[in-house]
This record gives C-alpha cells, structure tokens and sequence, in this order.
C-alpha cells in the first residue's frame, strides 16, 4: 500500500456481484481479476477465484483492494461493463484530501477489518518495494513511463464509440441506396449527370468503407489481452493435476472487436481446463505410449476470409469414436441402430449434445463433454460456430470462427415468396440445389442426403409463417446451415447473393421475436429480417 501511494496511485475497495446465470463463475472471477490488473494493481482479493465453483449457486461477492489512477466512480463504471457483471461498487480507502498516515495505513493492511482478503500474487512483489529506500533506482523510470501514454492516447468511453458505430452503420445503408439508385438511373439515361452520379457514389462509397474501417480498429483490442490470462492458469492447473506440458500461443496481435474478447473468455477458458485435465495424459502414461513426457498444448489465433479463427490444439489421447458410441447410447442419447449409423467423425461430434460426457470421473476443474453443449450455444449467439477433429492417440483440435465485429455482419439474401430475408454467411456451411425427388420424410421430418449425410430440411415459409403457393420446382435451392455436427437446410426460393448489412434491432415495440436476430434496411428502403441460427435449430431439433 505504501509504495502504491508513494506512486501517487489511489486506493480503493471493489465489490463486483456476479450475475445469477454467469456461465463458470470462478472462469468468470479470474476474468475480472485480470481485468483489474491490467487497469492497474490488485493487492487483494476476496475469494480466491480458485475457491469459486464453476457454476451453480448463488452469485458471489468479489472483494479487491485496488490500486490505479482512476476515481473510484469510474472504477465502478468500467467493472461494471464487463460481462457477468450484475453490479459493482468502488469506494475509496482513504479520502484524497486527506493527508495521508502510513502507519495507520499498514496496521490497517495487517487487519483489515470488513472483509477477510487473500493477498493476489502482486503482494509479495509490492512488500518488496515498499523496504527499499525512497532514492532507490526503481521508482526513478515512473514518470516518464506514465507520460508517455498520456501524450499519445485518450480515454473514450466504449458507449461512444458504439454511437459512432451505429452512426456509420446508418452511412453504410445510405451508401448501399445511392449506389442502387445510380445504377438504376445508369440502365434508364444515357447522360453525362448520370455516369457522374454514379463516380459521386462510388467514392463515396470508398470514403464509407475507410470510416468503417476507422471505427472498427478503434473497437479492436489484441487478442493478447485474453491470451495473456491463460499461461498462469495453465501452469497451475498443470502442477495441481500432475502433468508436464508446453503452452505455444501463436497470432496474439489477431485484432478481435472488445465485446467478442469479453464473450469468448469463458467458452475458451473452459476448452483449455478441458484439455488439460481430460486430453493430456499424465507423464508415465504418455512414456508408456512412445510420446514424450511433456505435452503440448496450442493456442493459436489468425484472420481467415474476413473471420477471427482460435484453434485450441492439444498431442493427447484424442477422442476415441467407439466409446463416444457407446456412452451416448447408455445415456439415451441415440438408438444402438443411429450408433452403428454414425462414422467416426459424426462419433465425436456427439461430444456437443446436452448432457454428454465419457468421463469416468467428474473433476472440478472440467469433464471433457460436460458443457461443451452450452460452449457452442454461446457460440452461435456471436454468430459463431465450433467444429472440432481429434484422432485417437494423437491429440485433438477445436477450431472456433467468429466475426470480426457484431454490429456489421456479411449476410446471405435470399427470397421466400417475395420477401427477402437474411442468413449470416458466417454461419454458411455451402449452398446446393438437388432435384426435389431427392428431399424425402423420415419420421415425418423432411431429409437430404448430401455427400452420405442425413441432414434435415426446413422451409423458411413454414417456420415464419410466409404464405406461399405449391412448389413444383424440379430443382431446389438448399442453404446448409451449422457446423459440427449439426447440420440444417434451408429451402428457398430464390439466391439473391451477399451483402454487407447493418444489424438493427426490432425495438421495445416489437420486441423479442423467436428466430429473428434483427433487421436491416436495404438498398430500395425496404426492410429485411436477418435469421437466428440457434432459434431455427432449437425449433427444428436439428442434431
């Protein structure tokens, strides 16, 4: 405490209440710690985050005693926006007026009073620098260190750059009417105005584009600030279970939008104590196998087609199809006959149904199965997907593709009995059309069979009530939707080709709609409804 004060840092308390529904609550409390530290200096914290379950119960009470240059108004503020957060308060330990008494400040730091703290690894590292004499080299760097920032950067609230965001998301509609209406008026007139309407628009649409871009960077962070939190993690999680392994990251200045790094922590923090506890043999067993002692995991992270792509990779024992098989058909799952239906590939993607698990033993650390379900729900509500491979002996790989940002998406247009709606290309698995003897009922459920794969069909007009006439068609537009093993296709009635749209929401009026992610207006005025992938599943029972 001392030497935080001598740095001219303020002191205060931060209670964080965690929300009733936060998915693995003590991911959750090490997110939020690390957040802290990275604004500043934690010196305390209360509980533990390792004490905290994973889930379930009633929401905890987070204490830190922190150490930053913020008021503690806007300590609370910014906690209070990070996901999971039900509330947050700051209070300062002493008032800045005040002159300040060390003494009294370190018996106070011997027994704090209101809540029982367990020191955060800082402490010992800031009891050090408290011994040293004021003249001592170390707190000589400080100032030009902090004015170096000061000088270059700015603080802006992240409501602000949503404002901007939403403004230029109104730009991009606008651009994408005027370039409709000159290329309309292009096809009518042949006149000198017209082809320099239609130069004025495309520039114009260039200029959009780079302020986009603008906008977008600026909501950028690293993925390093997620990365970052993992190695610690893993180098306890891996003395605690008794296994020897390598943590590689790679592509940690991967720039992903700040609301993704946020969503993303939990469903990868839960991968990762997935792996490490369930995919990584012990030490003897892996020598006993002809692998080294020491196991690799992989964290990697890239931009594919316009997408944020995370791999978590691990040499462990992989995922064996034949247990998966039959443990789904114990827990009544799927049939015996559906079991020896599957391959092996369509075996492992099992691990995603609710409830699914081949672990002998429930750990508190993970169970490889356990959740994996409700990783890949919070998934497709980023417009997200998971898709994993793993080989039996050899270890095994889930890749994760999200968009870059979710206020402005690539999307699909399609037409239902003329009218259009919109399907996000990120969660587009390929586009087909096959005869329409080739779609037949199973069980009264439509099917396709594409490349030796049951996939089930919905039509659009039925889900959404859109009147429509017979279809007599001979060949029909199939939109295959979902990863993994899940799988769904979209019949259509007309493929009208991809557009970058805004998404809005329906509003207060409206309200929440099953199976409608928002809208957006296009190019003539009109208004589209964009798709919710996860809605059309849950409705269909797609597996």
């Amino acid at each position: 405490m001392k030497s935080a004060l001598e740095q001219g840092l303020r002191l205060s308390w931060v209670s964080v209440r965690l929300s009733p529904d936060c998915f693995i609550q003590g991911a959750r409390a090490y997110v939020i710690q690390t957040m802290l530290a990275e604004w500043g200096e934690v010196l305390l914290a209360s509980p533990d985050y390792e004490s905290i379950g994973e889930s379930g119960g009633d929401s905890p009470e987070l204490t830190y005693l922190y150490a930053g240059t913020q008021e503690p108004s806007e300590l609370a503020a910014m906690t209070a926006g990070l996901a999971d957060v039900a509330s947050a308060q700051a209070e300062p330990v002493l008032p800045e007026e005040a002159e300040m008494d060390y003494r009294a400040l370190e018996h106070e730091e011997v027994s704090p009073s209101p809540v029982a703290v367990t020191a955060a690894p800082a402490t010992a590292a800031n009891a050090g620098r408290s011994d040293r004499q004021p003249a001592s080299p170390p707190p000589a760097p400080q100032p030009p260190a902090a004015a170096k920032p000061k000088a270059q950067t700015i603080r802006v609230s992240v409501e602000r750059l949503d404002d901007l965001m939403n403004l230029v998301g109104e730009l991009v509609i606008d651009q994408t009417r005027i370039q409709q209406v000159a290329r309309t008026q292009r096809r009518r007139f042949q006149d000198d105005s017209v082809g320099e309407l239609g130069h004025i628009a495309d520039h114009l649409s260039r200029i959009i584009g780079d302020l986009q871009e603008s906008v977008m960077k600026a909501r950028m962070l690293p993925i390093e600030q997620l990365m970052g939190r993992f190695p610690r993690m893993i180098r306890d999680l891996s003395r605690d279970l008794g296994k020897e392994l390598e943590l590689v990251m790679e592509g940690q200045d991967t720039e992903l939008d700040r609301t993704l790094i946020e969503e993303i922590a939990d469903p990868l923090i839960h991968l990762i104590r997935n792996a490490v506890d369930h995919g990584l043999e012990l030490p003897e067993v892996r020598e006993r196998a002809g692998k080294p002692r020491q196991g690799i995991l992989r964290i990697k992270a890239a931009h594919e087609d316009n997408q944020v792509v995370i791999y978590v990779e691990d040499d462990g024992a992989g995922i064996d199809p034949a247990k998966m098989r039959s443990s789904a058909v114990a827990k009544g799952i799927i049939t015996q006959e559906e079991a020896d239906a599957l391959g092996d590939r369509e075996a492992i993607d099992l691990i995603f149904r609710p409830g699914f698990s081949t672990a002998q033993r429930v750990s508190d650390v993970s169970g490889r199965g356990v959740g994996m379900d409700i990783v890949a729900s919070h998934l497709e509500k980023l417009n997200g997907m998971i898709d994993i491979r793993s080989e039996l002996g050899r270890g095994t790989t889930f890749k994760i593709k999200l968009p870059l940002t979710l206020a402005i998406i690539v999307g699909l247009l399609v037409k239902c009995n003329g009218q259009t709606l919109i399907i996000p290309m990120n969660n587009i698995a390929e586009i087909v059309r096959v005869p329409a003897e080739e779609i037949r009922s199973v069980r009264g459920q439509p099917v396709v069979l594409i490349r030796n794969q049951v996939i089930p069909v919905a039509d659009i007009r039925d889900r959404f009530g859109v009147a429509g006439a017979n279809d007599s068609r001979k060949q029909i537009p199939l939109v295959i939707i979902g990863s993994a093993e899940k799988r769904l296709a979209l019949t259509v009635d007309e493929l009208i080709g991809n557009q970058e749209i805004v998404i809005k929401s329906l509003g207060s009026y409206i309200g929440k709609v099953e199976g409608i992610a928002g809208a957006t207006i296009l190019g003539d005025g009109s208004v589209a409804l964009i798709l919710e992938i996860s809605a059309l599943f849950a409705r269909t029972g797609a597996r």
